[in-house]
């Protein structure tokens, strides 16, 4: 299902510019799951320069824009994949609707607008992240980013199911623990590796 551009019209008065909703549609409509992000990522990069953004894609296959010259730097970042399954495309009552469009598209393209607004009065360089694989193990987008030079704040467009700003939000930490004790029953002399 498509929308008509009074549909957009009306979405766009109400909350955004017609640019800004037509960001967020155009990134819905374009299929980007885990390691099949290429396309998405194009698409952000063609739309951030478009905006005056200095885009410079990294090695992990991100999308990354920067806008402001200021010294201190503020990382907004968003993941660009998303899960399998299809949701159509469409406008509902004023809401999109569609894969991605809250996990995580949707603040991605907030993102981008929010920077783009600001830009000529910022005195910090604003960097946004489309991140790759977020939604696989090892998150290889943002994995890229951590490892370069720390910004001075950072903000993750990650939904978190609350309605206001959010300090911190679960994860996953992976371990790997051998332990290696000889046996021994119960029974005998000492004690067995359970009752340490």
């Amino acid at each position: 299902m498509s929308h008509s551009p009074r549909d957009v019209e009306a979405l766009a008065t109400e909350i955004a510019s017609r640019e800004d909703v037509e960001l967020l549609h155009g990134l819905i409509a374009i299929e980007s799951l885990s390691g099949q992000e290429g396309s998405a990522v194009a698409y952000l990069c063609e739309a951030m320069a478009r905006r005056g953004f200095r885009v410079e894609p990294d090695t992990a296959g991100n999308a990354i824009g920067s806008v402001g010259s200021g010294e201190r730097r503020i990382v907004l970042l968003g993941h660009i994949d998303t899960v399998p399954g299809r949701i159509p495309v469409r406008i509902d009552d004023g809401i999109l609707h569609g894969r991605g469009a809250v996990d995580a598209k949707g603040p991605l393209a907030t993102f981008v607008a929010a920077a783009t607004a600001v830009a000529g009065r910022a005195r910090v360089t604003i960097t946004v992240v489309g991140a790759v694989g977020e939604e696989t193990m090892g998150s290889p987008g943002a994995t890229e980013v951590a490892a370069g030079p720390a910004p001075d704040w950072c903000v993750i467009g990650e939904p978190s199911g609350w309605d206001a700003l959010c300090l911190g939000y679960r994860g996953t930490f992976s371990l790997l623990y051998r332990l290696e004790q000889g046996s021994r029953h119960t029974a005998g002399p000492g004690q067995a590796v359970g009752e340490r």
